[in-house]
């Protein structure tokens, strides 16, 4: 799953930060679950670009859902003053090198902890931001977005998502609850992915904001 000399050369910051956060967050690979889209980490920078964005705070729980290799959990763990980060996938290899990733982190670990679920199973009653990196198809998501809003109605709180490549961005629009608050173009996220070849469809916005109403 890991890229060679050349791709990290090539992604020299990327590699760097990894190098500083004790951790191996490079790859490209298939989820390996159903209607699951493959595993492509976001660039620390457009991470940093988010987060800085979003404004995550101190009362802050980040859930990443789909969240690979961990780095959106690492990156907030070690930069923000996050209270916890959290990482879902269902896929049971990149959780265990998530995990590993964790046991060699070089921030605080105790607030840092990844899940093997299922995204449409998993309890989303703690999150206050959570992330989203094209992580379904629209059937998933849909059923995703349902469990936030049970969540919601459960555990009243703000919740803010960041949903990048936002592939199934009509899923969003179509749920009364949430409300679009941001969103960058192509051109102020250029290095979206490690892979910095992401073409996006005529139009399409490269990351949207949403916030609970």
């Amino acid at each position: 799953m890991g890229l060679g000399v050349r791709s990290r050369l090539l992604h020299l910051k990327d590699f760097l930060w990894d190098w500083r956060l004790g951790v191996n967050t490079f790859g490209f690979s298939d989820s390996g679950v159903a209607d699951g889209r493959p595993y492509s980490p976001a660039s620390y920078r457009t991470l940093r670009q988010v987060f800085d964005c979003v404004g995550l705070g101190a009362e802050d729980v980040l859930l990443d859902v789909g969240c690979g290799l961990g780095r959106p959990v690492f990156f907030a763990g070690f930069r923000y003053p996050v209270k916890a980060g959290i990482g879902v996938d269902a896929n049971r290899g990149f959780i265990e090198q998530a995990r590993r990733n964790c046991d060699g982190f070089r921030g605080a670990r105790d607030n840092l902890h990844f899940i093997e679920c299922n995204a449409v199973q998993y309890d989303y009653s703690k999150a206050t931001v959570i992330v989203m990196y094209n992580p379904f198809g629209a059937d998933t998501l849909t059923k995703v977005l349902a469990r936030i809003h049970e969540s919601l109605q459960a555990n009243p709180r703000p919740i803010k998502i960041v949903y990048l490549n936002p592939i199934e961005k009509a899923v969003f629009d179509r749920a009364p609850w949430l409300a679009k608050t941001a969103e960058f173009s192509p051109a102020q996220v250029p290095q979206l992915d490690i892979g910095n070849r992401r073409s996006f469809p005529k139009g399409q916005p490269a990351v949207v904001f949403y916030t609970s109403v």
